[in-house]
């Protein structure tokens, strides 16, 4: 069991060494990339159709799966968040040709305020945790981010159709700062 885990440790960090990513384990099967994406833009058509609910990105890096929702769902609105400024502006470059998406620098926590991410040379391992666990990744600098929590910041919207979270260690942390959202 051991060999598996430490597997699919190697596997997630492959995008420090190699281009290709996996991203998810799901149901006794591997994902590629894009497939987790797809399924949900599947289960999104089928269970709510002309439902044109908001789509949450959290760490949402350089707006690549917004975009990706953006092309799929063009009558959603499509919101991502990023605390890192510079994948962040890139991601706001890149994401001005879609009406539909609006990204956002700012992280979501337990509470409001300042925090530090730990930045790492490949940017897209960046986390508000400290990283120390893995020799492969190092933080390179610490920065001070805007902090929100998703009932302040979702505290108007109803009609969340889907919430992604990727923020490096920090999703539970996230989840706690919207229980309220989380019921609606």
């Amino acid at each position: 069991m051991r060999w598996i885990i430490k597997l699919l440790i190697d596997l997630y960090l492959a995008p420090l060494r190699i281009s290709s990513r996996l991203a998810l384990y799901v149901k006794g099967r591997i994902l590629t990339y894009e497939e987790h994406y797809a399924i949900a833009v599947d289960v999104i058509r089928r269970k709510f159709p002309g439902d044109n609910g908001t789509i949450v990105d959290i760490g949402a890096y350089d707006g690549d799966t917004a975009r990706y929702f953006a092309k799929r769902l063009p009558y959603n609105k499509i919101l991502g968040f990023e605390p890192n400024p510079v994948p962040f502006e890139k991601g706001k470059q890149i994401s001005k040709h879609y009406n539909n998406v609006e990204l956002f620098n700012l992280g979501f926590s337990i509470a409001e305020g300042e925090l530090d991410l730990h930045v790492t040379s490949n940017l897209v391992s960046s986390s508000l945790f400290s990283i120390k666990d893995f020799s492969e990744i190092s933080s390179d600098k610490i920065i001070k981010v805007k902090i929100s929590t998703l009932d302040t910041f979702f505290e108007s919207e109803d009609n969340i159709l889907l919430l992604k979270l990727d923020t490096q260690g920090a999703e539970l942390d996230t989840l706690k700062g919207g229980e309220a959202t989380l019921l609606k």
